[in-house]
Order: structure tokens, then sequence, then C-alpha cells
């Protein structure tokens, strides 16, 4: 009978240690102990477990266990599967919602490919702050309707969109729950025929809320300031997001997030590649630039003198978040994304077509996907000159670099002391110094 010790030094391949009992060799670091038997007229082998974590005492009771079980007509692998199953389904059915959500989000976000916090706050910060009270520490297979219910009745009248956002939210994770095993049943979170028996639709109890927009004029005006505190404090990159969002008509993320490499000053362009699209789909997206809007790029580039690969990223690292200009665009009567509503009015009234109009907007041009299918120019000429008349209607070249200001005026901004200087935009927006814009 051979000792561990002797077994430590045996070579590869496969070595009786007892009657059925064998030790397999496929490296020094690579050793199992297996049972070897036979069950209606096939021969089988058993992975009992490896050579440093058995003794060979442990492995002679497990070849016991199994010589009873083949007494019995019972298949020991069959058996010691149906064993790990039964553990599995007892640590399943322990799982916590909380535990099992940690557990999935990296891959909801993986799936998702979300790009800024803002959008990775529906997955990474409000489960956390309205579902883990009510439903974190309960295990994930016993949760039943009646549980979600508790969790979004309070919220789905006091705060709608919150409460829409967490439904979908849970909707997902039964989901995954249910294709990892988690879960057995119908989905507790989905809404028709089940939640909507006492939840009323979500449009009955939400009156939808565009996003704010002005007037042209009222636009124009706008930046008009952002144009003269840029002129006033030429270092601030907020005057620059907010005319350059206006001038490409994009979104403001899509902007914000804009790298040197996606410029091409000389071909007049910049391409957004499609991971930083809306949707994610398709091919990457061309946007021409207006003369203005080459004009703002080249001021971004005087300030943001960096290696760094965001334009709207200083050399300290510092990055200029889309949250900030927004939170800014508050103190007026439209907001980043409203100036796109502007751009889809002008459009119409100046006898833009509909499809380079909509091209424009990143928008599909049909829902139809015959048409799409046929419907597949980019328009870029169009759409250059297009957004060049645009340009010049919303801000002519001598607003933008502030030739519109007369010396009394320039003496006024001059005479701000430095330290309110901060406080710029809503100074001027609210003509705090009457300079009569």
């Amino acid at each position: 009978m051979l000792t561990k010790k002797q077994m430590q030094s045996l070579p590869a391949g496969r070595h009786l240690i007892e009657p059925n009992l064998y030790l397999r060799v496929r490296s020094a670091t690579s050793k199992y102990f297996t049972f070897k038997y036979a069950l209606n007229g096939s021969r089988k082998e058993l992975t009992l477990g490896k050579f440093e974590d058995l003794t060979v005492s442990q492995a002679r009771e497990q070849v016991a266990k199994c010589r009873l079980l083949l007494a019995k007509g019972i298949d020991p692998k069959f058996a010691k599967e149906k064993k790990k199953k039964s553990i599995k389904d007892v640590q399943q059915k322990q799982l916590t919602f909380k535990q099992f959500y940690d557990k999935i989000l990296p891959d909801i976000l993986n799936a998702k490919q979300l790009h800024g916090d803002n959008s990775k706050r529906k997955y990474t910060h409000m489960p956390y702050t309205y579902l883990m009270p009510v439903l974190g520490k309960m295990p994930i297979s016993e949760i039943k309707t009646a549980d979600i219910l508790r969790c979004l009745k309070p919220l789905w009248f006091r705060i709608p969109p919150t409460a829409l956002k967490m439904r979908l939210v849970l909707e997902l994770i039964f989901g995954y729950a249910k294709q990892q095993g988690y879960y057995t049943g119908d989905n507790p979170a989905t809404y028709k025929y089940n939640l909507d028996m006492y939840l009323p639709p979500y449009g009955k109890i939400h009156e939808t809320q565009h996003r704010r927009h002005t007037s042209n004029d009222d636009l124009r005006h706008l930046l008009k300031l952002a144009a003269v505190w840029h002129w006033w404090f030429p270092r601030s990159l907020q005057p620059l997001m907010i005319m350059l969002t206006a001038l490409l008509v994009c979104r403001a993320n899509e902007c914000c997030g804009l790298s040197w490499k996606e410029i091409d000053l000389e071909a007049k362009t910049i391409t957004l590649p499609k991971e930083r699209k809306k949707f994610k789909v398709g091919d990457p997206f061309v946007i021409p630039l207006s003369k203005q809007a080459l004009w703002v790029i080249n001021e971004i580039r005087k300030i943001n003198k960096t290696t760094k690969d965001l334009i709207f990223q200083r050399d300290c690292g510092n990055k200029l978040h889309s949250e900030n200009v927004r939170q800014l665009m508050t103190k007026t009567p439209t907001c980043l994304h409203g100036m796109r509503t502007n751009f889809r009015n002008w459009a119409v009234r100046n006898d833009v077509m509909f499809e380079v109009a909509e091209t424009s907007l990143m928008h599909a041009v049909s829902n139809n996907a015959t048409v799409r299918s046929y419907l597949r120019d980019d328009f870029l000429d169009l759409r250059m000159n297009a957004m060049q008349q645009w340009a010049d209607y919303i801000l002519p070249m001598d607003i933008l670099t502030g030739e519109f200001l007369s010396e009394e005026q320039k003496a006024k901004l001059k005479a701000v002391p430095y330290h309110e200087k901060g406080r710029g935009w809503v100074g001027l927006y609210n003509d705090h110094w009457d300079l009569g814009l």
C-alpha cells in the first residue's frame, strides 16, 4: 500500500491505490483521487477530490460510500451531481436581493455601455436609494408582486419619473434572476397584467415635461451674453461649451465628451464614433463645422494647451461636465437640449429639407425600415450649408468675437473686480452691470 508521501513522487498517469481507488497524476501540481467502477455494462470514473485536499483515509471513506450506492443500483456520479445541485439551490434561495444585484451590476453596466455618471445613476445609485431599504435583505427567490408593490407604490404617486425607472430596473433584475436560475415563476415586476391592476398608467399621473426652449430671439441674446462672457473672462470653458453646443446642435454629453482626435480641422468636420452616439449603433456620425464652430474650437485650444484627450479638460486634469453647464442654464429660460428644438423650428421656417434637418440632429429620417434601407445619404454637403446658415443666424462672427462691444461696455466689464468674474454668467444674464446688451 502506497503512503501519501510515496504518492507525491509518482509520475504522470493513473495509479492504483486499492481496488476502485486511483490517483490520476497530470503534473506535479495536478493530482486527483478517482473512483473507477462499472454500471450497467459501462465503465465510469468519478473524481473524488484533489490530492492536496484529501487524505488517503478520506478518499477510502468516499470509495466506501460509492460502493454502498452501487449496491443500491445508484450511480455515484449522479448522486454527486444531485448533491451539488441541491447545495446550489439552497445557496440561490438564500441569496438576498442586494447580493444578487451586486453580483449582476457589472454585467448590466457592460451591456448598457453607459457613458457619464448621470446616465449610470439609474443603476449605480438609485436602486440603493429606493429599492434596497425594502427589498435588499429579502431572499431574491421569495420576492413576490406584493413586495414589488410595497416598494414602488409610495414612489409611484410622489415621484413618478423615478418610480418608472425603478420598475424598469426591477424588471431587468428579475429577468437576469430567471435566466440564471435564481428565480422561478413569472417576473414580478412586469406592468401589463400584473402591476397595472394596482398602479395607474404613468401617463395619467405624470404630465410629460418637455425640455425647456425659448424663442430664437432669446436664444440669440443668450448666446450674445455667452460671447461677452468669453471676451470678459477668456480662460473660462463654460461659455465656449454653451456656444459650441448651440452651433453643433448635438446633445450636451456628446459635446462635453468631444476629444481632439474626433476633430478634423482640415476637413472641417467632427467624426463621432458610434459608441458616443445616443443609441450606439450604425456608422460613425460626421458633423460639419461652421466658421463659428471652428473659431470656438480654436479658442478652446488656446485655453486647453494639453495632451489630454478631451477638449474640455485642462492641464490640471479637471474636466468640464455637461451637468455643470446645465446648472448654469437653469438661470435662463432654455437649456442645452432646448437649443436643438430651436434649430428644428428654424429649419422648418427656412425651408431646410426634412431629411437634412433630422440627420443634423442625429435622428432617424424614418421609422420605416424599407425607407431607411434606401435612404442612406448623410447629406453632408447640404448639412454643411444648413449649419453655416444656422450659425450666421444665432451667432454672427462680430458677436462671437466681441467686436460689437463698445469701448464703454468694455470699460465697464474691465472694471468688475476679478473675484466677481466667477459669477459672471448669472450677473450678465440678469444685466447686473447694466451693459445695455
